[in-house]
């Protein structure tokens, strides 16, 4: 039972490939697109691990839930983490919503 628990809690805190996550390209694509919007900047940079975060549930349909993949992006000195929504149907990317925020102490 204990080996059961441990196995399951190792898969679920696995990240999966990077290749696996749903919407992956379309991500690296929008959140460069973004940040360079939002910086008013040309050299941007976007890490290529995305990773996938809890679903949002779709405000309009509480019953149906919006993918969340989230990614860090940086320019000259600064970082940004930016959330991209998503509502994916099979092959099919559809974004939803974008957010970005700057890492800063103010």
């Amino acid at each position: 039972m204990h080996s059961t628990l441990a196995l399951l809690a190792l898969a679920l805190a696995t990240p999966a490939a990077a290749a696996d996550i749903p919407c992956r390209d379309h991500a690296m694509a929008q959140a460069e697109r973004l940040l360079r919007f939002h910086a008013e900047a040309d050299d941007v940079h976007i890490d290529p691990d995305p990773r996938a975060i809890a679903p949002l549930k779709n405000p309009a349909a509480p019953e149906q839930r919006f993918d969340v993949l989230e990614l860090h992006g940086h320019v000259y000195r600064a970082n940004y983490r930016i959330r991209l929504i998503y509502h994916v149907a099979g092959e099919s990317c559809l974004l939803m919503g974008q957010e970005i925020l700057e890492h800063a102490r103010l």
